[in-house]
């Protein structure tokens, strides 16, 4: 799939003025998109380079969601991953701050390849073909991030990999 969304300075723009407008000490979850897809490699160093870690609280996106109302498919749900789907952490994966892209993908990859043909996903509008398809492109379109510091996402905009940061929730750190 040739996905690359490009930088969008106008939406960058309303995200940097939404951000700068709250105090930078609230804790967001947000939506990070991408400006193409990244391969696991190339998020490790957009990791290194902002000395991002990894953790529960980064979800991967590994297919946007998609819904062409032209073809009179059904739309499709995007596909997110957290290392905190499964019950039991594989063993075999090593989850290292900004490494764990690789373990995410790893493990993601492992439970599609369990899924087979009988599998009903149409309730959560997703196809086996959709998914396992999504696993073997070995990609990322985004990050949906838990609980990170204003201040932080508002300096990942000026990366021109990241295309734009929507913020879904944000509150105090009472903590």
């Amino acid at each position: 799939m040739d996905w690359e969304l490009g930088v969008d300075r106008q939406l960058t723009e309303e995200a940097r003025k939404t951000i700068d407008g709250l105090p930078q000490t609230l804790r967001a979850v947000a939506v990070l998109e991408f400006t193409h897809s990244m391969t696991a490699g190339q998020l490790v160093a957009s990791n290194r380079r902002h000395e991002l870690r990894g953790g529960g609280d980064v979800s991967h996106i590994y297919s946007p969601y998609s819904y062409d109302d032209s073809s009179g498919d059904p739309p499709l749900s995007a596909v997110v991953w957290n290392r905190g789907m499964t019950k039991e952490p594989r063993e075999d994966l090593t989850y290292r701050c900004e490494t764990e892209p690789e373990a995410a993908l790893a493990e993601f990859r492992g439970w599609a390849g369990l899924l087979d043909d009988g599998d009903d996903l149409e309730e959560f509008e997703l196809s086996h073909g959709s998914l396992t398809g999504t696993a073997k492109e070995c990609v990322v379109y985004g990050l949906v991030v838990d609980s990170w510091n204003l201040a932080d996402l508002r300096k990942l905009l000026d990366d021109p990999e990241v295309r734009t940061v929507n913020l879904t929730h944000v509150a105090f750190d009472l903590g």
